[in-house]
């Protein structure tokens, strides 16, 4: 599913699919802005190798644990493989099973849309039932 906000020239895609792979190599986020929230059945620490957010990554440049909502996380920036600049990621694992990934690119500090997603990061609640 995907909504398309023309007014603001960004995207946000919504996706719950437990194969999910967040890529390390970010080619299509050279049609950003955007931001993405998904859902994956996989653990902490495989979701992070994967997608090379791990020391000594060339993609990784900060990694730092979070608060959130009295939630913890992992507040992520890597750089834009295939497009220039950064991207933002934030990870919560709020149970064994699902780890929540919200992403913004470009990741421009001070600017309006990053601004707008650390203000909606901030109120971020992982809200489900069952399975």
């Amino acid at each position: 599913l995907e909504f398309r906000r023309v007014l603001f020239r960004s995207s946000v895609f919504f996706t719950h699919e437990e194969n999910l792979d967040i890529p390390a190599n970010t080619d299509g986020f050279a049609l950003g802005p955007w931001f993405q929230v998904s859902v994956q059945v996989i653990d902490l620490e495989t979701l992070l190798a994967q997608n090379l957010w791990e020391e000594g990554s060339e993609f990784l440049i900060s990694r730092n644990d979070v608060m959130i909502n009295g939630m913890e996380g992992i507040r992520v920036v890597t750089t834009a493989a295939g497009a220039a600049g950064e991207v933002l990621h934030y990870v919560f694992n709020p149970d064994e099973e699902r780890v929540f990934t919200l992403s913004q690119y470009p990741y421009e500090p001070g600017s309006e849309d990053t601004d707008d997603f650390e203000r909606a990061v901030g109120t971020f609640m992982p809200n489900y039932t069952g399975n």
